[in-house]
C-alpha cells in the first residue's frame, strides 16, 4: 500500500456499498480479511475481488437475490420489485445492516454497536426500530423480518 495514498475504506459496510452485498464472501474466499488487517485501497480490493470473479457493482446489483440497501437514495429493494424508500433515518440504517447479512440473526448489542454507533441505545429502542422497518418494508415480497429474544434477522425466501 503507498504510504502516501489514503485508504478508500475502513469498514466492511464500505466495502459492501462500493463492490456489492458479494464483495464480502468473496473477498474471504481469496483469503482477505479487511475488517482484521489495515484498510485497503479500493485498487487492492478491486484485484482481489476481480481474482475471485465477483460481479462489479453494477452487476452484482442488477444479479443479486439479495437485499439492496442503497445508501445513495435511501431506499431498500428485493429482487425486481419497487424500492421502498426509507430516507436518512434510524430505520434505513437498521435495513441497511440486516441486508450485509440475510437469513442471519444479529444480536442487539451488535446492533447498537453497527447501528446507532453507541450502546447507548436500549433494547426497547432497538424493538421500537424493527416495528417501524417492518411496517415500512411490509410491500416487498419474499422477505421477512424475523425476531427471537434480542435478535433480529431479515429473512429471505
Amino acid at each position: 500500500m503507498d504510504i502516501h495514498q489514503p485508504p478508500t475504506f475502513i469498514f466492511e459496510r464500505d466495502i459492501v456499498a462500493t463492490f456489492g452485498p458479494d464483495a464480502l464472501d468473496h473477498l474471504k474466499q481469496a483469503g482477505i480479511k479487511p475488517s482484521f488487517q489495515p484498510a485497503y485501497s479500493r485498487d487492492q480490493i478491486d484485484a482481489a475481488l476481480l481474482t475471485t470473479n465477483c460481479p462489479r457493482p453494477a452487476e452484482a446489483l442488477a444479479t443479486s437475490r439479495k437485499v439492496i440497501a442503497d445508501k445513495g437514495t435511501f431506499t431498500v429493494a428485493y429482487r425486481d420489485q419497487t424500492p421502498v424508500f426509507l430516507g436518512n433515518t434510524i430505520t434505513f440504517r437498521l435495513a441497511a445492516r440486516l441486508a450485509r447479512r440475510p437469513n442471519v440473526y444479529v444480536d442487539f448489542e451488535n446492533l447498537k454497536a453497527d447501528v446507532w454507533e453507541d450502546h447507548l441505545a436500549s433494547n426497547d429502542t432497538i424493538s421500537r426500530a424493527i416495528r417501524r422497518l417492518r411496517k415500512e418494508m411490509a410491500g416487498l415480497k419474499g422477505i421477512t423480518l424475523a425476531t427471537q429474544p434480542y435478535h433480529v434477522g431479515l429473512m429471505l425466501d
